[in-house]
């Protein structure tokens, strides 16, 4: 749960937890995002102000992209080498990299041509 510890060196951190565990019956997606959540709390930073805790990771990267302002840093981290997410037994395509830019084209930011 380092992550839960280590938005903690951030004015605001972003909570959020969803992969092949959670999906696939290893573990409820709620009570673990809750646990990273207890362990910024530990270090802490208080639920709700200086972080939030979204299960479901396109949302996740919604939220922090929706929160960003001039000058922030938005990291999306964790699955960025892979080309998929599990849910249950079945294997779904994923890309951070394109929800992030769907999510950014969303917010109406657009890529340059080219």
């Amino acid at each position: 749960y380092v992550a839960g510890k280590s938005c903690c060196s951030t004015q605001f951190g972003l909570a959020f937890d969803v992969g092949h565990a959670h999906c696939s019956g290893e573990g409820d997606p709620a009570a673990i995002v809750r646990e990273i959540g207890r362990h910024a709390e530990a270090a802490g930073r208080v639920r709700g102000t200086d972080f939030v805790e979204v299960e479901d990771r396109r949302q996740a990267i919604a939220e922090a992209l929706g929160r960003a302002q001039a000058g922030d840093m938005v990291v999306v981290a964790g699955k960025g080498h892979e080309q998929s997410m599990v849910y249950g037994r079945e294997s779904r395509p994923w890309d951070d990299r394109d929800a992030t830019r769907q999510e950014l084209e969303r917010l109406g930011y657009h890529s340059p041509p080219g």
